[in-house]
């Protein structure tokens, strides 16, 4: 999915779904956004780097 795909089915803005990739924070509320979106738990996204 790419991220203009993932800024559609989310409803989050591509620029802040780059920053997210790129290391910044990820408020809850996004996380859960993002998460249904992808058909994850919002605890998948949060892994380790």
């Amino acid at each position: 999915m790419t991220q203009d795909e993932l800024a559609k089915a989310s409803g989050i803005n591509r620029i802040s779904i780059s920053r997210i990739e790129n290391g910044r924070d990820v408020r809850p509320p996004t996380a859960r956004k993002l998460a249904e979106a992808l058909g994850c738990r919002p605890s998948d996204l949060m892994g380790s780097n």
